[in-house]
C-alpha cells in the first residue's frame, strides 16, 4: 500500500565514485553488471612496452547462480528472476502496470483541534481497513486477518502473510499511500465501506523498461584490466571524502589497499595512482588483484581468482560461480 521506497542518499558510497574514475576504457561483458568497472576489449593484450613474458590470459567466465524471488532493499522491493540464459533485476513494482481494486472501510477520523469529525479531509489522520485484489480478483494485501490467513480465498503472487494484523493508520495528502487510494478515503464517513478500481496511473504506475536489468547467466570481464595511473576529480569531490588537498599530500583510497599522490591541487584535483608491479589491490570485485605493469599514463591489473570459487558481487542480489 505504501509508496515507493525512498531513493538512494547521494554519495552513500562515495568509494564507488573512486573505482568509476580510476578505470579505463569502455563496459565489460554483460554490459550491465559491471557497468562501474571499465576494461579494454576483449582479446587486448597488454601495452607494448609491458614484459614479452606477461601473456595473453583468457577471460574469467562466470556463471550467476539465479533463482526467482522478490526481495526487499533499503529503496524498495527487487523482483528477480530468471528465463534460463538471462537473469533480470527488475526495480519496477511488483504491482507495476496492474490495475488494482481496493474494498476500504474508514474506521477513525483524527482533526487536530476537532473533535469526532465524521468526515475525511486533507490533513486529517485516517485509520482504515481494506482489501487489495487483482483484476482476477486475487487478494494482493490486506489489513484484516482473517481474509490473510483464510486459504479458500486465492492469494496473489504478491501476497506476503504478515507476522501480525492491524488496521492502517495514515496522513491524507501527506503521499504515504499511491495517490488512487488516498483520493478514495477523501470524503469518506467513519464506518463507510468503498470499492474503488485503480488504474495503474493511481496505483503503482506502469512498467518502465528502463528499470530492469538483463544479465546473461553465463557471463565473463577480461582477466586484465586498466587503471588510469593519473585520475582527475574535482575539488568537491576530493574534500567530499578527504578534506582540504594540497600538492605531495598521499592519501588512501577508501577499500581499496592503492595510495594516491596530490600532483596537483587548483579547481580539480590530480591523483597520481602510487603502484608498482607485484601490489596487491581491490577494486570494487570480490577479488584482490595483482598489478603486471605500470606504464606512463595507464596501470594493468590482473584478477586473481581461481575456478570454482564462490563470489559475491556487492551489486548483485546472488552469488556467483566462476568456471574458469
Amino acid at each position: 500500500m505504501r509508496s515507493k521506497g525512498n531513493k538512494p542518499e547521494k554519495n552513500s558510497r562515495l568509494w564507488l565514485w573512486f573505482i568509476l574514475v580510476i578505470m579505463v576504457g569502455g563496459i565489460l561483458a554483460s554490459g550491465v553488471v559491471f557497468n562501474l568497472f571499465g576494461s579494454k576489449p576483449e582479446g587486448e593484450t597488454l601495452p607494448e612496452e609491458a614484459p614479452e613474458s606477461e601473456p595473453l590470459l583468457p577471460p574469467i567466465k562466470l556463471h550467476h547462480n539465479v533463482e526467482n524471488t522478490t526481495v526487499m532493499t533499503p529503496f524498495g522491493m527487487v523482483m528477480i528472476y530468471t528465463n534460463g540464459t538471462h537473469a533480470f533485476i527488475d526495480n519496477n513494482h511488483p504491482l507495476a502496470g496492474k490495475t488494482l481494486t481496493f474494498t476500504v472501510r474508514l474506521l477513525n477520523i483524527s482533526r487536530e483541534g476537532v473533535a469526532n469529525p465524521k468526515v475525511a479531509q486533507e490533513g486529517d489522520v485516517v485509520t482504515v481497513d481494506y482489501i487489495g485484489r487483482l483484476e482476477n480478483g486475487q487478494v494482493f494485501d490486506t489489513t484484516i486477518e482473517e481474509i490473510a490467513r483464510d486459504q479458500s480465498i486465492p492469494k496473489a503472487q504478491e501476497f506476503d502473510l504478515r507476522g501480525s494484523y492491524k488496521p492502517f493508520t495514515f496522513t491524507l495528502g501527506s503521499g504515504e499511500v499511491i495517490s488512487g487510494f488516498e483520493r478514495a478515503v477523501l470524503g469518506m464517513r467513519i464506518n463507510e465501506t468503498k470499492t474503488v478500481t485503480l488504474a495503474p496511473s493511481e496505483a503503482y504506475g506502469d512498467v518502465n523498461p528502463e528499470l530492469v536489468t538483463v544479465i546473461p547467466i553465463y557471463d565473463e570481464i577480461p582477466r586484465v584490466e586498466y587503471l588510469k595511473r593519473f585520475v582527475v576529480v574535482s575539488k568537491e569531490e576530493f574534500e567530499s571524502v578527504f578534506g582540504a588537498a594540497s600538492e605531495g599530500d598521499v592519501v588512501e583510497l577508501p577499500g581499496m589497499n592503492i595510495k594516491a599522490r596530490v600532483s596537483e591541487a587548483g579547481e580539480t584535483i590530480t591523483l597520481e595512482l602510487l603502484l608498482k608491479a607485484g601490489d596487491t589491490v581491490s577494486v570494487g570485485y570480490p577479488w584482490n588483484s595483482t598489478v603486471v605493469f605500470v606504464g606512463e599514463d595507464k596501470i594493468a591489473i590482473r584478477h586473481d581468482v581461481l575456478p570454482g570459487e564462490v563470489v559475491q558481487f556487492s551489486s548483485l542480489p546472488w552469488n556467483t560461480t566462476i568456471l574458469e
